[in-house]
Order: C-alpha cells, then sequence, then structure tokens
C-alpha cells in the first residue's frame, strides 16, 4: 500500500480505536479541548483515559491500539 494511503488507513483506524473503546464518538472534540487548554497527549490519558476505558499512558495504549488492530485485521499489527 502507498505511504500516503497506510496513513490514511492506520489514522482512520486509530479513530475508531479511541471511539470505540472510549465509548465516545466524539471523543477527539474532549481531546481537542484538552490540547487547547495545555495539556499533551500523555496528561490528557493520565487524566481522562481510564474513566473513557482507556489505557493511562501512552505505551499501555500503543498496547492495547495493537491488540485491538489484530483483532480486527486478523494479522499481528506492528
Amino acid at each position: 500500500m502507498p505511504a500516503p494511503l497506510l496513513y490514511s488507513f492506520q489514522a482512520r483506524m486509530f479513530a475508531d480505536y479511541l471511539a470505540e473503546k472510549s465509548g465516545d464518538p466524539a471523543v477527539f472534540g474532549r481531546l481537542g479541548k484538552a490540547f487547547g487548554s495545555g495539556a499533551t497527549f500523555e496528561t490528557w490519558l493520565a487524566g481522562e483515559g481510564a474513566g473513557l476505558g482507556l489505557p493511562a499512558t501512552v505505551e499501555a495504549l500503543s498496547a492495547d491500539w495493537r491488540s485491538w488492530l489484530q483483532g480486527r485485521l486478523g494479522a499481528q499489527a506492528t
């Protein structure tokens, strides 16, 4: 798959993951508000991740996302 298409696919899958795992299809609005207030992704996860059903660290989120991808795609996600 060409790199631009791969990036778009990966970004869409990550958006789907966050919406599904958080149960909030507007989770990116919450994230955007946090970024607008000066939060980083790491601090947002630490503060709000658990309440949304997301891991509280980027490392744990990455592992969970890879597992989620593997369940959707049926292949080992890297």
